[in-house]
């Protein structure tokens, strides 16, 4: 279930991986679910993430979300992990919050040593459904 690797020729990419056994969507929307303080300037690459199961009847809509120090990296409902199959990997969009107008970044975004990183759970609707074993993985490529 990892995601593809990335080759680049600017550095060495690194994987920081966020594991949730268990995430019950029955309930309100979750914010700060998962908090990781960035160690070191970087420019995020990727931002994924997978679950490898849901149970109950099935979920309507469950998003991941992800922020630094409370901006948005990701597109307006991405990272959606109730329509593919279980155990797909679903990559988010990254935006540029930075920018006076927000846009989709290709070539990443880059945050400063200590940014507070947010997973969170926006978006879900159905009964007492929950996602077993979620993952959310950020790649980056450290600038300092």
């Amino acid at each position: 279930m990892a995601a593809p690797t990335i080759s680049t020729a600017i550095g060495k990419m690194q994987t920081f991986l966020m594991n949730f056994p268990s995430l019950n969507v029955a309930h309100v929307a979750a914010v700060g679910i998962g908090l990781w303080r960035l160690p070191q300037k970087a420019r995020i690459m990727r931002i994924a993430a997978v679950s490898r199961a849901d149970s109950g009847a099935g979920l309507a809509a469950f998003t991941i979300g992800v922020t630094a120090d409370g901006d948005t990296l990701l597109s307006a409902a991405n990272m959606n992990l109730a329509t593919p199959a279980a155990g797909t990997y679903v990559e988010g969009l990254l935006w540029d919050p930075y920018l006076t107008v927000p846009a989709l970044s290709p070539a990443g975004v880059v945050l400063e040593k200590e940014a507070e990183i947010s997973i969170n759970v926006p978006t879900h609707s159905g009964g007492g459904e929950s996602a077993t074993d979620v993952t959310v993985q950020i790649d980056y490529l450290p600038e300092d």
